[in-house]
Parts: structure tokens; sequence; C-alpha cells
């Protein structure tokens, strides 16, 4: 169709639709950009909370999800050394048999106690508190990150086909217990509480929620709260009832 062929040619806003996780051979090249972070940087702690370089915590926080990203990160002295950012049709190479490429006097310890190749996969959530316009930065290359960036990706996707391309999500910095082979522990968990359309793209307003301004590229977009696809829409019929 012709319109299915316009929105493919379009300038992507984000990589949410994008979004591919898995991995090429080792042979892929890829000098694609610096990998810069945004804003206030965010980690997850040992102790299931969220905070910034500081130590402030930021759990429970409400933002919007605005972009997610994916870096290969190549670690050396605690810092990264080399970051390749990954375009929306790019695959991670498969960084473990680059790993075993690289002298193990290159490698460093993990968490686990165990030495690690330098190069590491990372996924980047951007988010933008649309109350103060602060932006933020979430770097993760742990499982349960990843698990919780994917689960994020999964539901914006299915959003957009009910909503279109422009819709966002507000979440909660929250967290979520995870089995592992060393026992239960907690994972970042990103709650889903409403779905905002950021521009001039016919918004379905609810409720008495005004449009607000959204710092956006150095552009500002009307932001406003849209519902949740109903059943009937889900099933692409009208129910008897």
């Amino acid at each position: 169709m012709i319109s299915e062929v316009v929105r493919q040619q379009a300038q992507s806003l984000d990589n949410f639709d994008d979004y591919d996780d898995t991995v090429q051979t080792v042979d892929g090249d890829g000098e694609r950009g610096p990998g810069r972070l945004t804003g206030t940087l965010l980690k997850f702690t040992n102790e299931a909370s969220w905070e910034n370089s500081d130590g402030t915590d930021f759990s429970g926080t409400n933002l919007i999800a605005s972009n997610v990203r994916r870096t290969e990160v190549k670690w050396g002295d605690g810092v990264p050394v080399e970051v390749i950012e990954l375009g929306p049709s790019d695959k991670y190479r498969d960084l473990d048999a680059l790993n075993a490429t690289i002298p193990q006097s290159e490698w460093r310890e993990g968490p686990d106690g165990k030495l690690h190749g330098p190069w590491q996969r990372q996924h980047v959530l951007e988010l933008i508190d649309i109350r103060s316009m602060e932006a933020f930065s979430w770097p993760t290359s742990t499982i349960g990150g990843s698990i919780a960036i994917r689960e994020l990706v999964e539901r914006i996707q299915r959003m957009r086909r009910f909503r279109g391309d422009h819709v966002y999500p507000a979440v909660v910095l929250d967290h979520k217990h995870m089995n592992t082979r060393f026992g239960g522990r907690e994972r970042p968990h990103l709650q889903v509480m409403g779905w905002y359309r950021i521009g001039d793209h016919g918004v379905e307003s609810v409720g008495n929620d005004a449009p607000r301004p959204l710092l956006q590229s150095g552009a500002q977009a009307p932001v406003q709260k849209v519902a949740e696809p109903s059943l009937g829409e889900e099933l692409d019929d009208e129910l008897p009832y």
C-alpha cells in the first residue's frame, strides 16, 4: 500500500518501532557515532533503587520514555574507551566472538568475580520529565535491564498499531522480582501509567488534560494524553454488547 511505503521512507522520530537486539557475525563493521548520553544519568542499584551519580533516589518518578538506543561499548580501566552507536537497521555484532580475539590482559572482573571481555552490548533508554523538561538517560547492560527495555518496546509497538507513531508511554521507575540461577533478585521495571501523543497529529484527549509543551530536538510540541484501545478495537470488530 502507498501509505505503508510512505511510512517506511519517512525518517523515524525514535528507535522504538525498529528496535532489534539480535546479533550479527563479528565481521560487521561499525563506526557509527559517539553514543553520547544526554541529561541526568540514571542507574539501577543492587538495592533495587534508581539513582543518579550523586545518589539521589529517583525511584517512583514518572517520566516519558522518549527514545531507545543501542550501543556497543569497549571498557578500559572502568571507563568506556570506545562506543559504537547502532542504527535502526543494524544488529549487534557477536561480541563474545570479538572478545575471544582480545588478550585477557584487557579483560576485566565482573560483579560475579569472573573475567569478562572489554566489549559489551548496551541499551540506552532516554526519558523526559514533561513538567520540568529535564532529560534522563538510563544505560543498561544487564539481563534484567534488557528484559525491562524489551517489555517496554513491545508495549509501545502494540500501542502504536492503534494510536499512531507519535504515542509515547509515561512510566514509573520501579522494580520487579526475577528468578536467576543464583536465586531471586529484583530487576528494573518500567511500569506504564499512561500514554501521550506528542505533536499536532489529531490528538485524542482524555478528561481535562490540556496540551503541554515538550522540548524535543529544540522545538516545542503539544503533549496530550490518549486513551488505550478498547476491546473492540483490539478484536477489530464490534462487540455484541
